[in-house]
């Protein structure tokens, strides 16, 4: 390229997780123009829209700095990859779901108090999980082949971020049927053992996990005005 006007070159690169086609198809549906300077122009204008939920008037730079670029990772996850979904015919596709036992009491809550349109496409996607594969991933969707399942972690968590999602009243979701989904991993397995009494590790936290689950269901319960499940579920609890 050594005779280029400029010396420079632009290129497009387009991946998916679905197809060759589809990852061709990609650049020209997202960027229509080769002008770079306009591109990342356009994506601080969308970066714009969600940092700017948030004013900061310390006049110190650092400060703001700290808190923004904070909040930029803190709303990185799940990435929504609308009809990149590799696993079952569906627009509806949420990558990075990874550690969640840690993010439905840390960054999610964020989410669905601050930006409660994308916390309903997350919960909605924890639904379609469980009516995919039959209960909610303990861990994390990988890329390739089907989700991971480690038995050494919590797997009732996804009765934990739709409680959240009721509690913070975000929008669009049938609660009766996440009231249902929420008692089938209640009542699962491992729902069992815990409700016979049996140990499920060394740690007491799977059994934290299922009391909690079964709170959770009863608070969506009451809710909706189900009590007699509302009260089986506390016992639980």
């Amino acid at each position: 390229f050594k005779d280029l006007p400029g010396k420079s070159v632009t290129s497009q690169i387009g991946f998916s997780f679905k197809s060759l086609a589809q990852a061709k198809s990609n650049p020209l549906k997202n960027i229509t123009t080769w002008n770079f300077d306009e591109i990342a122009q356009k994506a601080s204008s969308k970066w714009n829209q969600y940092l700017s939920k948030f004013e900061i008037t310390d006049p110190n730079d650092d400060k703001k700095g700290l808190f923004y670029s904070a909040l930029y990772k803190a709303i990185l996850k799940p990435a929504n990859l609308q009809g990149e979904n590799p696993f079952w015919e569906s627009d509806n596709y949420m990558a990075d779901l990874a550690t969640s036992w840690d993010i439905y009491s840390t960054q999610l809550p964020f989410v669905f108090t601050f930006y409660p349109e994308e916390g309903q496409e997350i919960t909605q996607f924890y639904m379609d999980l469980f009516n995919q594969f039959g209960r909610y991933p303990p861990a994390y969707l990988m890329k390739e082949g089907m989700p991971w399942v480690f038995s050494k972690q919590a797997s009732a968590l996804g009765n934990f971020v739709l409680a959240d999602a009721y509690a913070k009243n975000l929008p669009g979701l049938d609660w009766k049927q996440a009231l249902d989904v929420m008692v089938k991993t209640v009542n699962n397995e491992r729902g069992q053992l815990f409700q016979q009494g049996f140990p499920l590790a060394p740690s007491p936290t799977h059994n934290q996990d299922y009391a909690y689950a079964a709170f959770c269901t009863s608070l969506i319960a009451n809710g909706i005005r189900e009590k007699e499940l509302a009260d089986q579920m506390m016992k639980l609890g």
